[in-house]
C-alpha cells in the first residue's frame, strides 16, 4: 500500500536551516534503506542549498545526488516532476506545489509547519491522498527533530 508521512515542523526564525537538516537526515535514512528518491524543492537557490548540504550536513558522509535526473544517483534534486518509475519516494518540502505524478509514487514525505495542520489546504491533500489509497502518518514536530 502506498504510504504518506506528513511531517510538522517548528521553524524558528533564528535558526532557519533546522528543517534543511532535518530533510538531509530524512534523505540520508532514505538512502540508508535503500530508496531512491525525488527531493523536490522550491527554486534554484534551494536546490543549490541542498546540493551543498548533501556533501556537508554531517561529517565524514557524502549522500550520493544529483540535480539533474540520473539512473546511478540515489537522490535527485528537482525543481519540478520527478520520476516514480526510477526514484518511488518523493519527499515534497513544498507540499502546495505537489509533483503533478504524486499519485505514482510508493512513498511521500510531506515536510511542513503545524498550522498546515488544520489549514483547508492541508485537509485537502489529506483527503486526496486517502482517497488515492494512500496510508496516512503524521509526525509530532516534538518527535520528528
Amino acid at each position: 500500500m502506498p504510504r504518506v508521512d506528513r511531517y510538522y515542523l517548528e521553524t524558528r526564525p533564528e535558526d532557519p536551516a533546522a528543517r534543511n537538516r532535518f530533510v538531509c537526515r530524512l534523505v540520508e535514512k532514505a538512502v540508508h534503506q535503500g530508496y531512491r528518491l525525488v527531493l523536490q524543492v522550491r527554486d534554484a537557490a534551494e536546490a543549490e542549498a541542498f546540493d551543498q548540504m548533501l556533501w556537508t550536513f554531517r561529517d565524514r558522509s557524502f549522500i550520493p545526488h544529483g540535480r539533474d535526473r540520473n539512473p546511478r544517483a540515489p537522490v535527485w534534486i528537482s525543481l519540478g516532476e520527478g520520476d516514480p518509475e526510477t526514484y518511488p519516494l518523493l519527499i515534497q518540502i513544498d507540499p502546495d506545489h505537489p509533483d503533478p505524478q504524486w499519485e505514482r509514487y510508493d512513498r511521500i514525505a510531506e515536510i511542513t509547519n503545524p498550522a498546515q495542520r488544520d489549514s483547508a489546504a492541508g485537509r485537502e491533500r489529506e483527503a486526496a491522498y486517502r482517497k488515492a489509497g494512500f496510508d496516512f502518518h503524521e509526525h509530532d514536530p516534538k518527535t520528528a527533530e
